[in-house]
């Protein structure tokens, strides 16, 4: 794939691993592998988006089908906070 469009499937990116992760919910990771993924959703706006779907989806399909539990708009609602501090980070580096 060309740089303006990278193939989010393949390492380094870890869309897989979140996929399994999320969706999954089986997958599991040791301390190693958890460093790895945290580094590189870090520095990688794509797979941070993909994240963010991945749990919007999740969110959804827990509102139509499990009234009760919140877990999936709670972990979003998170992550989205931890992505926008990352963002203005960046942000703010740019201009320095």
């Amino acid at each position: 794939m060309d740089k303006t469009h990278p193939d989010l499937l393949v390492p380094p990116h870890i869309l897989v691993a979140l996929i399994h992760l999320t969706i999954g919910g089986e997958w599991q990771t040791d301390y190693m592998e958890q460093e790895q993924m945290t580094t590189h959703l870090v520095t990688c706006q794509l797979c941070r988006s993909a994240l963010i779907g991945l749990l919007s989806i999740m969110q959804e399909y827990e509102r139509r089908n499990v009234s009760s539990e919140t877990s999936a708009h709670d972990i979003l609602t998170q992550f989205v906070t931890i992505d926008q501090k990352i963002a203005a980070v960046e942000a703010e580096q740019m201009r320095s």
